[in-house]
Order: structure tokens, then sequence, then C-alpha cells
């Protein structure tokens, strides 16, 4: 579920809908940045920051699997 929601907020229409609507706004702007690509960065590196969670997650749960196919997923997400 948590991988879902996470590729769901990556979608075309979510980032369309983050610089059309959110970043325009004016509580954005006044709080954060006026600066649209100062935005996505921080957008970006939060991201990078739940799929570097939700992927040690994978990894832990891989290796508690009894079929061993899935153990050691941490080299796989390394690349």
């Amino acid at each position: 579920m948590k991988g879902s929601s996470l590729m769901n907020t990556l979608s075309d229409r979510n980032i369309r809908h983050l610089k059309e609507v959110v970043f325009l706004s004016e509580g954005a702007q006044s709080l954060v940045s006026k600066d649209v690509d100062e935005l996505l960065r921080i957008v970006a590196a939060d991201k990078r920051a739940e799929l570097k969670i939700f992927t040690g997650e994978v990894v832990r749960f891989g290796n508690r699997c009894k079929d061993h196919q899935w153990h050691n997923l941490d080299v796989y997400f390394e690349k």
C-alpha cells in the first residue's frame, strides 16, 4: 500500500497539480519560496527520502521471507 501511494504521488497528474496549484498558492510562496525550481528540488528530496524508507522496509521484509530469492534485496536497490 505504501509503495502504491508513493507511486501515485509521483504521477504526472499530481506533479502537474503541484506546479499549477500548490506552488502558485500564496501560502507556499510566502512560507517556502516563490522559485518553482527550488520547490521542485524540495519535493524531489522529500520523495527520495520516502523512497529510501520504503526500500528499507522492502529489504527487511524480503530478508524475513522463507523463500531465499527475496533475501538481500538491498544489493538490488543499491544499484
